[in-house]
């Protein structure tokens, strides 16, 4: 489990990479440190389990029942080995031992313990020790306080290493007061690591979609802009600013707006709180997410200056864009800003004059580091003009 809780760290942690990059300012910010809090705290623990998890520990009535069925017997430690953990400043170490049962052959198994200082000169190598052997057909035993040469271990001859079979080492899980082995939740068998790693994989790609999940749109469109050559969406495009659009009206609620501001990152809108009313608010598409910011700054002087963004075409805006750098022969669109918004009514005569209730207009700007050039068309990508240059 402590494996799982990794792979959900690094799964978040990735998630919140990803996010980070597809997704706008800010998102899923919290994902990186909880996923590195996680990992790091899992891969801790997996450590300290994989130290202490083969610490013989055996219960009492173990050893009690192994005594009284007599699965009694001598052990020789052939090699005493320090792993490099201490807990409460006493070294773990990895015995290797040659048992010989007082009913049965003799075998190599080892065993792990935490061996107090003044205990270490007890346990060196070719020290013989009383062991229990915790179960029958188990290689699982304990070190028993008792003489090893004398009463019912006395006359056990210990054989040579070499005389006594491969190494078994104990399985993973302790034993229970009857002698059958724990099991854990996840085979730990060498035989079922490839499984096991496939699941520690989904789990990790499962959290990190979660994660991700609130700006897949960004990651659709990155995805996209990638596969063109991109390196991100450019929301100017045909390909992606008609869905910024949808976008934006399915989160105020109502098509109409004051003003729009495309990008190559984001799209500024501002629009009414209500359909028809005055008072407008920001809202801003950034990363496949919309964000409502408040009030707007600049306030509108009526509810006629609100236009449909239904009526505009806006696949035809990049189009447009592009014609406008051929005539102003701007291979850069980098900088290039699009606004659009209701045209000032230049007719003396008329009760609206020089207010902005006119037809919808697209403004171009197009900047360079010696020349800027202003261009406007209609909502339909038509009639392109360039209205000046400096």
């Amino acid at each position: 489990m402590l494996r799982i809780l990794t792979a959900i760290g690094i799964g978040i942690g990735l998630g919140g990479v990803v996010a980070a990059i597809v997704g706008p300012p800010g998102a899923a910010s919290w994902a990186i440190p909880v996923g590195l809090f996680c990992t790091i705290v899992g891969i801790t623990f997996v450590l300290i389990a994989r130290t202490t998890g083969k610490i013989s520990l055996p219960a009492p009535v173990l050893v009690e029942s192994a005594r009284v069925a007599g699965r009694i017997g001598v052990a020789r430690i052939d090699t005493l080995t320090q792993t490099g953990t201490q807990i409460n400043d006493q070294p773990v170490c990895d015995l290797q031992l040659t048992v010989q049962p007082a009913n049965g052959a003799a075998y190599r198994t080892q065993l792990r313990l935490v061996v107090g200082l003044i205990q270490i000169p007890s346990i060196q190598a070719g020290t013989h020790k009383a062991v229990a052997i915790l179960a029958d057909d188990k290689p699982d035993i304990a070190l028993l306080p008792d003489d090893p040469f004398t009463g019912p271990f006395a006359g056990i001859q210990v054989p040579p290493a070499d005389q006594a079979g491969p190494l078994r080492s104990p399985e993973s899980g302790g034993l229970r007061d009857d002698g059958s082995r724990r099991t854990p939740l996840l085979s730990t068998k060498r035989a079922t690591r490839p499984l096991r790693v496939l699941l520690y994989v989904a789990v990790a790609i499962a959290a990190a979609a979660l994660v991700v999940l609130p700006y897949r749109a960004g990651l659709t469109q990155t995805v996209h802009a990638l596969s063109n050559g991109q390196l991100k969406a450019d929301l100017r495009q045909a390909d992606y600013l008609p869905d910024a659009i949808d976008a934006l009206v399915r989160e105020v609620g109502h098509p109409n707006a004051i003003s729009v501001l495309v990008t190559p990152e984001y799209v500024y809108y501002t629009a009414p709180v209500s359909d028809g009313a005055r008072e407008s608010d920001v809202w801003i598409y950034r990363g496949g997410t919309v964000q409502h910011n408040g009030p707007a700054s600049i306030q509108p002087e009526s509810a006629d200056q609100q236009f449909p963004v239904t009526e505009v075409d806006w696949r035809a805006i990049w189009p447009g864009l592009e014609s406008a750098a051929k005539l102003a022969q701007v291979n850069d669109l980098s900088d290039t800003h699009i606004s659009l918004d209701r045209t000032h009514v230049e007719d003396p005569a008329s009760d609206n004059y020089l207010k902005n209730v006119g037809p919808v207009k697209v403004q171009l700007a197009i900047n360079t580091p010696y020349q800027n050039y202003w261009f406007t068309m209609d909502g339909h990508g038509g009639d392109l003009v360039m209205t000046s240059s400096s």
